[in-house]
Parts: C-alpha cells; sequence; structure tokens
C-alpha cells in the first residue's frame, strides 16, 4: 500500500515540520460548537482546533498516487523528490531562503496574472458532514470587499473537501482559497545555478522595481524549478501575502442561538397516585401512578 517506499526514501523531519504547521490552533470557532465532537474522532468534547483534520477512509484497490493526490489537495501540499528522497510541504509564511533580483535574470522575465474570472469574491465548498447524517452539506462564503473590486460582478469559486468532516475546518479551508485567489501573479524566469537548492513551496523575495516588485510587495513562492542540462534553471514564482496564513485574520463565527425543541414538551399533566399499585411491588406511596391530562 505504500507504493514500495521504505523508510529510507522518506524525509521524515520535512513530514514532522509540516505536521506541526498544520497542527495550529485555529481560532476562529469553539470546541463547544462541534455537537458531532465524536464523529470528527475528538476523544473528548474540547478536542483540537486544528487548522488541518482529516478524517477519511483510504480505500487500498485505489492507485496509490490518486489516494496521495486527494490527501495532498486538502492543505495544499507538495511530494516532490529531492536529494533522493520525498518531501512533504505546504504553503506557509516562513523567512525567505533567497532574494531574487533583476540582476540573477537571464533573458526574458515572463508574467502571467489570472484571468479576472478566477480571481473570486465567493466560494462554495462541499463536504460530508456527520451533522447532515453524513450527507453532503454546502459552505459558502462571502467577501463583500472583493465584491466592490469586481465592480459588483459575482465571482463563484468551487472547492471539495474529501477528506474533511469538521465544518469549521472547512469553512476555514474555503475562506484561505478564496483569499489566495486574489494573489495570482506568477513569474517564469531562468536564473543561475546558485538557486539549485530552491523547493516547490519555499519563499523567496523577487525584486523588480520595473514591475513593482518592492518590499513588501515582493513575496514570492517557487511553484516549478526545473534544472537545465546547460546548468541553468528555470523557475515559476507565484506571489502571495503573509494575510493568508495569519489564523487570527479568520473571520470569527457566532456562537449559535439556542433554538427551541422541534417536539414541544407535554404541559398541564397531573399524576394520579394509584395506593394499591405500590403495595404490591413494594414501594412506597407516590411511586406508582398515572400521568394525564
Amino acid at each position: 500500500f505504500g507504493g514500495g517506499l521504505s523508510y529510507q526514501d522518506i524525509n521524515m523531519a520535512s513530514f514532522i515540520a509540516t505536521a506541526s504547521l498544520l497542527d495550529q490552533q485555529d481560532t476562529s470557532y469553539e470546541t463547544s460548537f462541534n455537537t458531532m465532537w465524536r464523529y470528527l474522532g475528538w476523544s473528548s468534547a474540547s478536542g483540537t482546533r486544528a487548522r488541518m483534520q482529516c478524517n477519511t477512509l483510504l480505500a487500498s484497490e485505489e492507485p496509490v498516487t490518486k489516494l496521495v493526490e486527494s490527501v495532498l489537495e486538502q492543505f495544499n501540499g507538495s511530494l516532490v523528490p529531492v536529494q533522493g528522497k520525498y518531501v512533504l510541504s505546504i504553503e506557509d509564511d516562513s523567512p525567505s531562503v533567497a532574494n531574487i533580483t533583476a540582476d540573477d535574470i537571464i533573458g526574458s522575465i515572463r508574467i502571467n496574472d489570472r484571468a479576472n474570472k478566477d480571481k473570486w469574491n465567493s466560494i462554495q465548498a462541499s463536504m460530508q458532514d456527520p451533522a447532515a447524517g453524513w450527507g453532503s452539506n454546502q459552505i459558502t462564503f462571502f467577501n463583500s470587499t472583493f465584491l466592490a473590486q469586481d465592480n459588483g460582478i459575482r465571482k463563484l469559486g468551487r472547492a471539495t473537501f474529501q477528506h474533511i468532516t469538521n465544518y469549521y475546518t472547512a469553512r476555514s479551508w474555503a475562506q484561505f482559497l478564496l483569499n489566495k485567489s486574489r494573489f495570482s501573479k506568477k513569474v517564469s524566469i531562468t536564473t543561475y545555478y546558485k538557486f539549485f537548492e530552491l523547493q516547490p513551496n519555499k519563499n523567496v523575495t523577487f525584486t523588480f522595481d520595473k514591475y513593482g516588485f518592492t518590499a513588501p510587495n515582493n513575496k514570492f513562492r517557487v511553484v516549478e524549478i526545473e534544472l537545465k542540462p546547460d546548468g541553468l534553471i528555470d523557475l515559476t514564482l507565484e506571489r502571495y501575502d503573509s494575510s493568508l496564513f495569519n489564523l487570527e485574520n479568520q473571520s470569527k463565527v457566532a456562537i449559535p442561538e439556542p433554538t427551541g425543541p422541534v417536539v414541544q414538551p407535554p404541559q398541564n399533566l397531573t399524576f394520579t397516585n394509584m395506593p394499591n399499585a405500590n403495595v404490591l411491588v413494594g414501594l412506597p406511596e407516590g411511586f406508582r401512578g398515572e400521568i394525564g391530562r
């Protein structure tokens, strides 16, 4: 089931570091909101509010690559071979590991900005919700600021959380994907071999005054890196913003208002004592009787 990989083929340090990032606490909701906490795998009602919580079944008859890709998709993870070992990483706001300037570029620079239709101002995500009898539940998230920037034209994004059953975890990730869609500028360059140690999801600063890539708007992450036969490197970088990874900025979820029971409790009932019945079963008077209106 492990795809024939041995322990020596895996960079365990990268898995531990990524798990630590995903264990960050999501403060946008209270644990008491999850009334179905047992179905989330929590051992108690005060379970973890980890940024990522997966609760799923992996079918062994499915191809390993398909299963791995489906899990990675839930948290924008990347699993790539680096120096003979598989390294796991995610997008984060870690310090820059390199500073790339115009002097490092060989040839032209190619800038690709996502089409306006792919810059969302609302998002609709689906998940399997135990609170809905394990049926599908829809999460809709809307940002009025983005809508105003888009001249009131609604642009809806969609996402599916196949392995998440915590409604509030799915909601936070839906908001992350919505915000991320607004930072869609990619830069492709050819550069020197000195940047060969860069890996996908590593953060760099890319400074190029001509295109307005100056601090603080020069934060990029590595999307792709290709080592060429001539010793040069092709890099694809994507712009990001630190606010994407600040869990304190997640929208707070209001405490649900208590609602009355669906079935109204009985009212105006009377109790009629049955002394003889109490004697027959050996109970004190008042323990057996009839309840009626």
